[in-house]
């Protein structure tokens, strides 16, 4: 009888014992289900956010595209803020514009001197937001003598209100000692801003 007795009694400490060990068991998964569980929901936000910051980066861009086409003209008019450097073309772009406003004004042009070497700038020039620094030339153009001081002044007001892609930087004139109100081979400096 007893050691029927002890096999029950073993038996039951076997089945508690089981038990403890399939409850520990069941709690574990649980525990470690629940983790897992955790970080693919962390996951997910994750990538709900980052596809919503994507989504607004896109209606940013779309705003800023269409923004740019309803102001095409400003945009075109600050494409022509600077002269072109490259192949020297900003020469020619020079040339045109100053022999326009001095015809407008019924000047005639001796000649211009690109002395400055393209993009290499002349005096300390301010950085631009970024840091990046504006570059320009110097430009001398020559003038015709016996011009009217008058028309001298227009074409002056000319170049100033240009689309500031160039700047008065010096004048030298003489007038005329038959008529004051004649100027002598005027030469006038400029700096022209260069992209």
């Amino acid at each position: 009888m007893k050691s029927s007795s002890f096999n029950a009694v073993w038996l039951q400490y076997v089945l508690i014992a089981g038990l403890i060990v399939i409850v520990s068991g069941i709690v574990g998964i649980f525990v470690l289900s629940q983790q897992i569980l955790k970080s693919k929901a962390v996951s997910t936000d994750h990538y709900g956010i980052d596809a919503e910051l994507a989504q607004e980066q896109i209606v940013r861009l779309q705003y800023i595209e269409r923004v740019l086409a309803e102001n095409k003209s400003e945009v075109e008019k600050a494409s022509l803020i600077v002269a072109n450097i490259t192949q020297y073309e900003y020469q020619d772009q020079v040339i045109n514009d100053i022999t326009s406003y001095a015809a407008q004004n019924g000047l005639d042009i001796l000649g211009f001197d690109f002395g400055a070497k393209p993009g290499v700038t002349t005096n300390a020039t301010p950085p631009l937001p970024g840091g990046t620094t504006q570059k320009r030339t110097t430009v001398t153009v020559r003038l015709d003598n016996n011009i009217s001081y008058i028309s001298f002044l227009k074409f002056l007001q000319s170049i100033e209100s240009n689309v500031t892609k160039m700047q008065l930087t010096g004048i030298s004139l003489q007038p005329s000692s038959i008529d004051p109100n004649l100027i002598l081979g005027p030469v006038i400096e400029l700096e022209v801003y260069l992209k």
